[in-house]
C-alpha cells in the first residue's frame, strides 16, 4: 500500500504540472497563486478543475496552490495542487482517517514537490528520506481538511539539491 500511495501522489504531482505549467520566466520561488496571471505565463488551472486549495510556506515563501487532484479511495487520501505562476506542484498522501500521521519506514504518509522553472527538481518525504506529518481534521465522502509540515529531501536524478522546508501547510479539498 505504501508504494501504491507514493506512486499515486507522484503521478498526481506530475499530472498537475502538465495541466498547470506555463511559460513563466519568473524564478522558481513558490510565490503567488494560481489565479494570478504572470507576464508571459498562464494563470494555472481553470476554476472548472479546482478541487480546493493547498497552501504552505516552502522555504519561507508562500505557496498558494489550486488543488487539481484529490481522492479518498480504498482507505487512501491523496491531494495535489499547482501554482501555475511559477510551475510548482505539491502533493501528499496518507491513510484516509481523522488524526495525525507521520512519515516513517512503516507509514504510507508521504509528500512530493516538483519545480519546473528556475531551479528545477523534485523533493520528497517518504520511507526513503525526509520527515513530517499530516493531520486530517475532517474527511468524508465529499472532501477533507487539515494541516501539514514536511522536510523534503532531493529526489536523486532530478537536479534537486538541498532540503526543502514546508511549514504552516493547510488544505481544504473536495473529491
Amino acid at each position: 500500500m505504501k508504494i501504491r500511495l507514493a506512486a499515486w501522489t507522484m503521478a498526481c504531482a506530475i499530472a498537475v504540472m502538465c495541466v498547470a505549467c506555463g511559460g513563466d520566466n519568473n524564478p522558481a520561488a513558490p510565490t503567488g497563486g494560481a489565479g494570478a496571471p504572470a507576464a508571459g505565463g498562464n494563470s494555472g488551472p481553470t476554476p472548472a478543475t479546482s478541487r480546493g486549495t493547498i497552501t504552505a510556506q516552502i522555504d519561507g515563501v508562500a505557496f498558494n496552490g489550486i488543488a487539481t487532484a484529490a481522492t479518498n479511495q480504498s482507505g487512501i487520501f491523496a491531494a495535489a495542487a499547482a501554482n501555475g505562476v511559477n510551475s510548482v506542484a505539491f502533493g501528499f498522501g496518507a491513510l484516509a482517517a481523522v488524526g495525525t500521521t507521520s512519515v516513517s519506514a512503516t507509514s504510507p504518509t508521504n509528500a512530493n514537490l516538483v519545480v519546473l522553472s528556475g531551479t528545477t527538481g523534485s523533493w520528497a518525504a517518504s520511507t526513503s528520506g525526509g520527515s513530517g506529518s499530516l493531520t486530517i481534521s475532517t474527511i468524508n465522502a465529499t472532501g477533507a481538511t487539515g494541516t501539514f509540515s514536511f522536510t523534503l529531501v532531493p529526489v536523486p536524478g532530478t537536479g534537486a539539491t538541498g532540503n526543502k522546508s514546508v511549514t504552516n501547510g493547510s488544505f481544504s479539498v473536495t473529491f
